[in-house]
């Protein structure tokens, strides 16, 4: 999940996900969800998209995914119309009710100038370009892959860049000198983006085989071959879901970019509001110089620091140049306190492996069922997948689970009906992945709304650890997390 409802048409086809509450005291029934189809729109749903939700007990969130291409549309804040209905029971009040609800999805444009090695994302505010100098990796890793049970394929999955220096530089539109994308500071909304972006993409060229992934490079890791600092090599004895896992590892990673830049105003805003635009003489282009220290461990959900130097340069069209740079401590602020994860040792076939988890947020609040975009891999003993999404929802009854807690059932009396009894018995891996959602309000002020971030991962499978081996072989494996195991007998 990217942050913040920001879909960018680099990546052509996207989930567009959300969670539907039933925030009544009346448990609904035939509730059903699906795009308004009174509104055109720039992207273009994929697949059947008229969701039937089911019955509903009071305070349930379900969570929707929409696929949709999103290659041709146009940069900019655009609104996703969503139509609804539902019946509420007859012996608590009877009736039913139907209607619409808009949300602002935001979409940006990114490229990349491969001689300059500069990736420039595109917005109606403007153009910021984006060049990564200096990194360090989480090591990369071949494996053979069982495919359908009978035949081998060969997988390389690249390396992770953990980013500790980079330069951005802006040029504002006409007219948006001093103007700010989606209501949102440009660092909190582009950069961290721009960041998730090359890792994406990077990665994407090295499944079909065409490079490696780090963040800037899409080409050889040659490029990088004795990088300052390595990190852990994921253990593939451990970890069946190697796609999965390699997207993890890259939010995780670009994750301390956001904690460095962010507090009550992120570098590029105080930059500006050290030197205030002058209506005579605006702003023509800014520039922000950024380095980093990641801290030595990434685990997801946890509290550290990230110490950061900047320099902001702004020159305006009279050609005066301004110039503020500090030294900063950044924290994180997505910490998962209070952690409980419980996984049956055994299971006998035909009854379903049930995930229990808790957590709370860092005031030590439990996390409510629409504040977490979670789900649950299981990973069959012949490498075989299924994704089940955590929901605040006790699956056999349909009632909500108290606040804090969530679930996820997989059935394997059907799971042996996919792939024979043989494959179901035997060692399970369960790999769980959770983010934080948004909850900004809309009457938040837009530097209030720019400390509240989407998308970074409560819980993971897997931490990651500096090292001094840069030989993929020797390098120290990566420590379990949230990777668990359980047996079907």
């Amino acid at each position: 999940m990217l942050p913040d409802g920001i879909f960018d048409t680099t990546i052509r086809t996207q989930d567009i996900a959300f969670h539907v509450t039933n925030t009544s005291t009346y448990k609904l029934e035939r509730c059903w969800i699906r795009p308004n189809r009174n509104l055109r729109t720039q992207w273009a749903y994929q697949g059947v998209h008229l969701v039937e939700l089911g019955p509903l007990e009071p305070g349930v969130a379900r969570l929707v995914r929409w696929r949709a291409i999103f290659t041709d549309c146009v940069p900019g804040k655009h609104t996703l119309s969503i139509e609804y209905g539902c019946q509420i029971e007859w012996d608590q009040l009877g009736g039913g009710f139907d209607g619409y609800f808009d949300k602002k999805i935001f979409i940006s444009t990114t490229t990349k100038d491969e001689e300059a090695g500069t990736y420039f994302c595109q917005v109606p505010e403007g153009r910021l370009g984006v060049k990564f100098l200096k990194k360090s990796f989480i090591a990369g890793w071949k494996y053979d892959d069982l495919r359908d049970g009978t035949s081998y394929r060969k997988v390389i999955v690249p390396p992770t860049g953990v980013l500790e220096e980079f330069v951005g530089n802006l040029t504002p539109s006409v007219g948006s000198e001093d103007t700010i994308p989606f209501n949102d500071p440009w660092w909190k909304v582009i950069a961290w983006l721009v960041a998730v972006l090359a890792i994406i993409a990077a990665y994407l060229a090295a499944k079909e085989g065409k490079g490696t992934a780090s963040i800037g490079i899409s080409g050889d890791y040659a490029d990088d071959a004795n990088p300052d600092i390595d990190w852990c090599a994921p253990d593939p004895t451990n970890h069946s879901n190697y796609e999965n896992l390699a997207g993890y590892l890259s939010i995780l990673a670009t994750t301390a970019i956001r904690v460095g830049m962010m507090d009550s105003r992120d570098p590029w805003q105080k930059g500006r509001d050290k030197f205030p635009q002058a209506v005579l003489d605006p702003r023509e282009s800014e520039s922000l110089h950024v380095t980093i220290d990641p801290p030595s461990k990434l685990v997801a959900g946890s509290e550290y620091y990230v110490p950061i130097e900047w320099k902001y340069v702004s020159t305006t069209k009279n050609k005066i140049r301004q110039l503020e740079q500090r030294t900063e401590l950044g924290k994180s602020d997505n910490i998962a306190n209070n952690v409980r994860v419980m996984v049956p040792v055994t299971v006998p076939l035909n009854q379903d492996i049930v995930v229990q988890i808790y957590l709370e947020d860092k005031n030590n609040i439990p996390l409510a069922g629409d504040a977490l975009y979670g789900h649950v891999y299981f990973t069959a003993p012949n490498k075989k997948s299924f994704k089940v999404t955590l929901a605040n929802v006790e699956m056999t009854t349909g009632r909500c689970l108290s606040i804090g807690n969530f679930q996820a059932r997989l059935n394997t009396e059907n799971v042996s009906g996919i792939i024979g009894p043989e494959n179901t018995r035997g060692d399970w891996v369960i790999e769980i992945y959770a983010q934080n959602v948004n909850d900004a309000s809309a009457k938040l002020s837009a530097f209030e709304a720019a400390t509240i971030v989407g998308g970074d991962f409560l819980l993971g499978p897997i931490s990651a650890t500096k090292n001094t081996s840069i030989d993929d072989n020797t390098s120290e494996k990566c420590e379990p997390d949230k990777t668990l195991r359980t047996k079907v007998v």
